[in-house]
This record gives structure tokens, C-alpha cells and sequence, in this order.
């Protein structure tokens, strides 16, 4: 499937400043047990695509909250999403 956390709505803000970076995440669920991978992954791509960043901190947010309009216009078509109103 190959979708990326962007893709599917997870960054909800990310600032970089002189000491670093700082990557906001939400998930559709905050129970998930896939949390704590999801921040551990998105550190390490920053650090190894950003080598001198002197540091990265990822957190969650819940507010806003996860929807399925956060999803990219490819993470629909590959999940087969369709909005029904």
C-alpha cells in the first residue's frame, strides 16, 4: 500500500527552529498501540533526511481531532474512500 503518515492525516503541524524541530501527530485512535512507532518513525526519517538537526521532538495532539477528510487525495483512492454525505 506504501501510505506515509502525512498521506493519511497524522501531521497536524510541524515548526522548525534553531534548536530543532517539533512534529504534532494525530491518530483516529488514541489507544492505539501503533503510537509509539508511529513517533519513533517519523524521528528517525527526520533525522536521517535532516542530519545537523540538534533535536526532534514528536508529540500528539488530539485537537483537531482525526477525520477521514484529513486523508490525501491518494490515501482515499488506495483505501477505497468514498464520502458519503
Amino acid at each position: 500500500m506504501g501510505l506515509n503518515i502525512v498521506d493519511l492525516g497524522f501531521v497536524t503541524d510541524v515548526r522548525v527552529a534553531d534548536e530543532g524541530v517539533v512534529i504534532d501527530l494525530t491518530l483516529a485512535n488514541p489507544d492505539s498501540p501503533l503510537a509509539g512507532r508511529i513517533a519513533t518513525e517519523a524521528e528517525q526519517a527526520v533525522r536521517e533526511t535532516f542530519e545537523d538537526v540538534p533535536s526532534i521532538e514528536v508529540g500528539f495532539v488530539w485537537d483537531p481531532a482525526w477525520s477521514f477528510d484529513r486523508l490525501s487525495d491518494e490515501a482515499k483512492s488506495t483505501l477505497g474512500y468514498t464520502a458519503t454525505g
